[in-house]
């Protein structure tokens, strides 16, 4: 099982909040690490957010 720490917690949300742009989308996938280790549907779930993403705001 994955256990994040309030150091890495804060992390994130000091590298999403250093974002400026409002088109910035933050997403947890739960039972993952940074690597997707142990858990092959969270690097589908992964893929598939960032896949979209582009499309969903007309870059594509």
């Amino acid at each position: 099982m994955y256990v994040t720490t309030t150091a890495a917690r804060a992390t994130r949300r000091a590298l999403y909040e250093g974002i400026k742009h409002s088109e910035k989308e933050l997403h947890f996938i739960a039972g993952v690490d940074h690597y997707i280790r142990g858990r092959p549907e969270g690097l589908i779930e992964t893929r598939d957010l960032c896949s979209k993403w582009p499309e969903a705001h007309d870059l594509r």
